[in-house]
């Protein structure tokens, strides 16, 4: 089913413009994003403006020392990226309602070959978690007036002043 909101290039498919290459947000998404953990996925997320016109860029990862061969590491990741492109349209509705863009890498961090079946049912209870975390994430960034100086001591506990509050 079409998505009135989406072209047709982003319905259920997942073109080059939803990868994640930008070697700054990467970077950008494991030292500052907040990231959720349910065995044996891991989700990293940041919100920021991506440099193509998409609500989400993702970027799948799967560690060399768990998986030596390539062969079953690009197995892991075509598996991730298939199971990506079937659901992420509650995301993208999520996304598109708030306005805003989100990186995301998933990493998959068991030690066995998944099973197809097995990783589905994971990634639908991962995916509420991420929901929910973006929910969070929005209200945090449209909040930030005096809250966010609170968290960073700019301002003091009242938010009278705009200096810095060193108690």
């Amino acid at each position: 089913m079409q998505h009135p909101a989406i072209s047709y290039r982003l319905g259920e498919g997942f073109s080059k413009t939803e990868r994640l290459c930008s070697e700054k947000l990467i970077a950008r998404l494991y030292q500052s994003g907040d990231f959720i953990s349910k065995y044996p996925i891991r989700v990293n997320l940041l919100l920021c403006e991506l440099p193509a016109a998409v609500p989400c860029q993702v970027v799948f990862t799967v560690g060399k020392k768990r998986f030596p061969s390539a062969v079953d590491r690009n197995r892991v990741k075509r598996v991730m990226r298939e199971l990506y492109r079937k659901s992420k349209m509650p995301l993208y509705d999520a996304l598109l309602l708030s306005g805003k863009q989100l990186a995301i890498s998933m990493i998959y961090t068991g030690k066995e070959l998944p099973d197809f079946e097995l990783l589905e049912k994971q990634w639908a209870l991962m995916q509420k978690r991420v929901l929910k975390k973006l929910e969070e994430m929005v209200g945090n960034q449209e909040g930030e007036s005096v809250e966010a100086g609170i968290g960073n001591g700019l301002v003091n506990k009242t938010g009278t002043g705009w200096y810095r509050d060193w108690e």
